[in-house]
């Protein structure tokens, strides 16, 4: 990571999978977090601003402004920099300041810019490093958007959970699953296949730890795959996470002022 301008790139053992690309359009902003960073400033997770310039490419900053602490999540997008929604300080890709409105004719001082961290659009997910070191190509599994879900469990223990599962292959009957065989995988993401005879899909699931007992799933489906048996593999997720958390003793209460269940 680097807040001094310098865009910083990552051994293949540190990326880690933050959303599906579709969800991030051009001149959006998104929150993500990484679990395992020893966080920044006292947090328990690494926060993250992370969004996507005008020009289409990705963006991963520490998600605080160095002018007064507000998200930079909260800002807005402002052609190929990132502008903060407290006071409107800009952001460039680099990291460094490019604008202060309350000083528009001031050039502002090298030292300011925002921690930025390596991040790049790959194969229909987004994915983000705080390593240094130069990355190889990560792995490419030929996946299209399905959704992202969140679980209250572990990492480890889903992965457990999904050797020797089984989900639909047709949109007919959502509650008919075939069981699946795990035909890739590596330290963040794992395929699955399922099917009979000539009929086969892949089930693509890449794991972003948020914490101890927090992950983000994000999904992935064959490209020939129906909008039916997407929805009927999204409910599948559904199941999964209520299992999963139920495993994991989880117990849920609705909350009317989220709007939510939480635990």
């Amino acid at each position: 990571m680097t807040g001094d301008g310098a865009r910083t790139t990552a051994d293949r053992t540190g990326w880690i999978p933050v959303a599906l690309s579709a969800d991030l359009p051009v001149g959006g902003v998104m929150r993500a977090a990484m679990d395992g960073m020893d966080g920044m400033d006292g947090e328990d997770a690494l926060d993250l601003a992370v969004w996507r310039a005008r020009s289409g490419t990705v963006n991963a900053f520490h998600n605080r402004c160095p002018h007064r602490g507000m998200r930079l999540s909260f800002g807005f997008v402002r052609g190929e920099r990132l502008s903060c929604i407290y006071h409107g300080w800009q952001y460039g890709e680099d990291g460094g300041c490019r604008h202060i409105p309350a000083h528009p004719d001031m050039t502002p001082p090298a030292s300011v810019g925002a921690t930025i961290f390596a991040c790049t659009d790959h194969d229909g997910v987004i994915w983000v490093s705080t390593e240094p070191e130069p990355a190889p190509d990560i792995a490419e599994f030929g996946g299209e958007g399905l959704r992202s879900i969140a679980v209250d469990a572990g990492a480890t223990a889903l992965r457990n959970m999904l050797e020797g599962c089984a989900f639909p292959v047709s949109s007919s009957d959502d509650t008919r699953a075939l069981k699946a065989e795990i035909i890739a995988q590596n330290r963040t993401s794992l395929v699955l296949e399922a099917g009979t005879g000539s009929v086969r899909r892949r089930l693509i699931i890449h794991f972003q730890p948020v914490g101890p007992n927090k992950t983000m799933l994000h999904l992935q489906t064959s490209p020939e795959a129906s909008a039916d048996l997407k929805i009927a593999l999204s409910r599948w997720a559904e199941r999964l996470r209520w299992s999963a958390e139920n495993l994991a003793g989880v117990t849920k209460t609705w909350d009317a002022g989220a709007g939510e269940m939480r635990p």
